[in-house]
């Protein structure tokens, strides 16, 4: 589909009489096929499902592992919603880590959803100096390498694909407008647009830490907010250890706000 000029792949799994649509949306470096089988469980849930590769990301269009504002991720969402949604559906969004901000980041612009799910998302801005600011924004050419190898990332590489598509590196500019602007953005402004909220975290994740998702929950004025928090698990959590019972405690939160 053509989304603000730029090719977004996606995949839309319809099951019959549909609780609702649940969107996907990946990690910084990832593609849909991560959540593949995450996408399933909810089809044989009762749910619609919609994953997509963000821009730069997968089989979509766009320079690798790059996006000139954040707030493009957050239009690309919208425009894949208004195209790929009715509106009497049930909208859920289920983002992972970078995914996570960037569905918080279209709660508060856009609204209009009956939940959002947000896993080991980092959620609150980094703090830097004046001096590092400025060197991120002019040296955002500059790339990070990745490894979904990583220890840091799960007790278990079984389901972690590693090919061709998922990104070897992104670009600084990304990093810092996702965790700094993006998050800082959502930081002024997360009580906008209030609407239910699960928040799941590795318990040992050291990439965001838990800590991160218990500060926006103290900070959050939303009278329908939970967090669950995975013992042992680490970033990944729907492809570590306790990814089937992340699974359930999922479809049990959709099912109640059904």
């Amino acid at each position: 589909m053509l989304v603000n000029k730029i090719l977004i792949n996606f995949e839309h799994q319809k099951v019959d009489n549909t609780k609702g649509v649940v969107f996907i949306i990946h990690g910084i470096a990832e593609h849909l096929e991560y959540y593949r089988d995450l996408s399933h469980t909810l089809n044989e849930a009762g749910y619609d499902t919609i994953t997509y590769d963000l821009r730069g990301h997968g089989q979509s269009g766009g320079k690798r592992g790059y996006v000139k504002k954040y707030s493009d991720f957050v239009d690309d969402l919208h425009i894949l919603i208004r195209e790929l949604t009715n509106k009497e559906d049930k909208i859920f969004l289920v983002g992972i880590s970078l995914g996570g901000l960037i569905a918080q980041l279209y709660r508060i612009r856009y609204g209009h959803l009956s939940g959002v799910v947000t896993v080991g998302s980092p959620l609150t801005g980094i703090k830097v100096n004046f001096i590092q600011r400025i060197g991120l924004r002019l040296f955002g050419f500059l790339k990070m390498k990745t490894n979904f190898l990583d220890p840091k990332l799960s007790n278990n590489f079984d389901d972690v694909i590693e090919d061709p598509l998922a990104l070897p590196y992104f670009h600084l500019r990304m990093g810092y407008q996702m965790l700094i602007r993006g998050a800082k953005h959502l930081e002024k402004n997360q009580n906008k647009n209030l609407t239910p909220m699960l928040l799941m975290h590795g318990g040992d994740d050291k990439i965001v830490l838990p800590e991160v998702s218990k500060t926006f929950m103290e900070r959050s004025n939303a009278t329908d907010i939970e967090m669950i928090e995975y013992d042992g698990v680490k970033h990944m959590v729907f492809k570590d250890i306790l990814k089937e019972e992340a699974a359930n405690d999922l479809i049990r939160w959709l099912d109640k706000r059904i």
